[in-house]
């Protein structure tokens, strides 16, 4: 029989703003029990990969996926003189855009500020493949590679 271990269990309570500001529950009401095991609540719970916070907002997420593609960037950038552009672009491709791919429905009503984090994991990604420099213009940049900006493209894929 499999056992809950509480470092790998995470455990949160979901409501808005104003459900939260009405409540009077403390630190020490918001932990769960279960046998042996006490889980304490986080701000925000993974489920499938993405993350959500206790308000539905997908904050949480894009800030986690920012973090973990530009981990991954800056791991790329250092292969850019040993690989030719196919792979770099396969690279990018497999490591960047696959993740901000992945469940982008859920982002395609978020606030620009959410957006902003993934935009700028695109925009980054896309000056990397191109070779230019930090302060160049990505819009540009994303036209000559064919891609759309994040909120277009998970706005496009809700509609297909």
């Amino acid at each position: 029989m499999k056992q809950l271990t509480p470092s790998q269990a995470e455990c949160g309570e979901i409501g808005s703003h104003l459900a939260w500001h009405a409540t009077t529950v403390s630190q020490a009401d918001l932990t769960l029990s279960i046998g042996d095991s006490v889980l304490q609540r986080s701000t925000a719970v993974r489920n499938l990969g993405v993350y959500t916070d206790e308000h539905l907002s997908m904050e949480a997420n894009a800030r986690h996926c920012a973090k973990t593609c530009f981990f991954h960037l800056r791991q790329t950038r250092q292969l850019c003189s040993y690989v030719d552009y196919d792979t770099l672009y396969t690279l990018i491709c497999v490591l960047i855009l696959s993740r901000l791919d992945y469940c982008n429905s859920l982002c395609a009503c978020s606030s620009q500020s959410t957006l902003h984090h993934l935009q700028r994991v695109q925009d980054a990604g896309t000056r990397l493949l191109c070779g230019a420099s930090a302060r160049t213009h990505a819009p540009s940049l994303l036209k000559q590679l064919h891609w759309l900006p994040c909120r277009a493209e998970f706005t496009l894929n809700c509609v297909l």
